[in-house]
Formats: structure tokens, C-alpha cells, sequence
């Protein structure tokens, strides 16, 4: 009775489609690649030893092992040691309840070191995305129906808009994209940062990503290491690491169904 409900789906799958849904208009539950994985970061699962009844439990753990056989190095983020810390080569017994602390200054690594995957935040995710800085709407993102010239919008559920480095503009976002947006080469030319001041109906606008990256510049890893009791040299480590290990920009060859396709390397999260 009532509205607190609690299953499989609104603690595991859902969080993955919602974030997939947000982040780049799909609905789906993708499954890591461990086979072609070369860094993996593990964070609050007992990897050996946990899981549901899909793929996360029945294959999971045979697919990690080959994987590790493999040359696949393995940082596992948990307060407990379990089953886990043990095998893996790099285990950080975080403090309860820190985890943001951590991912914040995780972040402020991969941008000051440069791991920005481009392509990807540009084509696939709302990080270019304009968002009000003022007025009513403060925090939130402009729409194609906020524009003095509204545009139809066929991509993104309700038309964000974004600023053109190449028409030096604002237009909706799905204008700036290449014909195949999942073409590897194939950049959109919407700005993750600018220069200048922007308005949407008169108020200020700025793209999330720029705000996302002011955002993090003062959550370093020495911050972290006093909210997180891990040491700010490894929170580092682990953070270079993970950037190092993208390689982003660079593409791999892998074989699907006996098929050889060359694929971008992709830093991945998921659920």
C-alpha cells in the first residue's frame, strides 16, 4: 500500500535508464565490455560476490576474472575489504558516505588533466546545453519555445538550446550535429564553453559544461582526502589512471559476430 516501493527495477535497471534517458535520449541497459576493458574503477558492489539474477550475477564475475587474467587492472572504491579488495590492485577503504567528495575531486583530476572526451559530451550528452545563470528560471535549461525565433525541435525531448561555434549563435542543438552523430571523426559545434555573454529572453545563459567545470575547480583531491580518509596521492592516481587508460580520441578494432568494426575507446559508466 502507498507509494514506497522497492524491487529490482527502481534500485538497479531504472537508474541506468534514467540516466541513459537524461544524458543521451535512449532507454536501454547496456552491459560493460570487460573483453576490451582496460582500467576498471568498481564502486559500492562487492564484485565477487553480488549481483541479481541477470547478466551483473551470472556472467559478471567470470567475465571480470577473464578480464583481470587479461591485463585488466582493477581500483575497487569500498569502506569493506569483502571479496574484493583483496584480489584487486588498487583498494581504497573510503570513509561511509563520502563518495561524492570523492567523485568531485575525481572530476577536478580528469579536467585539469585534460581527459575531456569532446566528441562525446558535444554529439551525445546536454553538457552543451544552455542553462539560465538569472531571472525566474535560474538553474534551469533553455528551450527552443524560450527563443525570440522558436524552433521545431526533433531530437531532444523539448528542444535545448545550445551555442554554434561555427554560426556564432544559439540555435537548438540537434542543429549543430554532425549527419552521424555516432561517426567516431564527427564533431557537433556546439561550444562546451564561451566567451562571451549569452541571453535567452533576456537573462544570462551559460553551457552546463562550463558550469560544471567551474563547479568542480575547487574540489581538489586534498579536499577530498580530509572529508574521504583516503590519501589526496591516490585519489589522484586512480583519477590519472582512469584518464590515461581512455584514451580518448584513439579508436580499437573489435570483432562482433565476426564482423571486425573499428570503435572510438570510450570512458564508461554505468549502473
Amino acid at each position: 500500500q502507498g507509494i514506497n516501493v522497492r524491487g529490482h527495477g527502481n534500485v538497479c535497471a531504472t537508474g541506468n535508464k534514467m540516466a541513459i534517458s537524461r544524458m543521451g535520449a535512449g532507454f536501454s541497459t547496456p552491459e560493460p565490455d570487460f573483453d576490451n576493458t582496460e582500467f576498471f574503477l568498481n564502486w559500492g558492489w562487492n564484485a565477487t560476490q553480488a549481483g541479481g539474477p541477470h547478466l551483473c550475477n551470472t556472467t559478471y564475475s567470470k567475465e571480470m576474472a577473464e578480464g583481470y587474467e587479461d591485463q585488466m587492472d582493477v581500483a575497487v572504491l569500498d569502506p569493506q575489504r569483502r571479496g574484493s579488495g583483496q584480489w584487486c590492485d588498487e583498494w581504497m577503504p573510503i570513509e561511509p558516505g563520502t563518495d561524492l567528495a570523492f567523485f568531485l575531486a575525481f572530476n577536478h583530476v580528469l579536467i585539469e588533466e585534460g581527459y575531456v572526451d569532446d566528441w562525446f559530451l558535444r554529439n551525445n550528452t546536454n553538457a552543451p546545453c544552455l542553462v539560465y545563470t538569472e531571472g525566474d528560471n535560474e538553474g534551469e535549461l533553455a528551450r527552443a519555445d524560450d527563443a525570440e525565433d522558436p524552433v521545431e525541435s526533433v531530437l531532444w525531448t523539448e528542444g535545448e538550446l545550445v551555442y554554434d561555434e561555427e554560426a556564432g549563435e544559439i540555435v537548438s542543438h540537434e542543429e549543430t550535429l554532425p549527419e552521424d552523430p555516432q561517426d567516431p571523426p564527427a564533431v557537433g559545434t556546439a561550444a562546451l564553453r564561451v566567451e562571451e555573454d549569452l541571453e535567452v529572453d533576456g537573462d544570462t545563459v551559460r553551457p552546463a559544461f562550463e558550469l560544471f567545470e567551474e563547479h568542480v575547480a575547487d574540489y581538489d583531491p586534498e579536499w577530498a582526502a580530509e572529508i574521504t580518509d583516503l590519501p589526496a596521492e591516490q585519489i589522484r592516481r586512480v583519477a590519472e589512471r582512469w584518464g590515461e587508460e581512455a584514451r580518448i580520441g584513439a579508436t580499437t578494432t573489435v570483432e562482433v559476430n565476426g564482423e571486425r568494426r573499428q570503435v572510438p575507446y570510450r570512458p564508461v559508466s554505468m549502473s
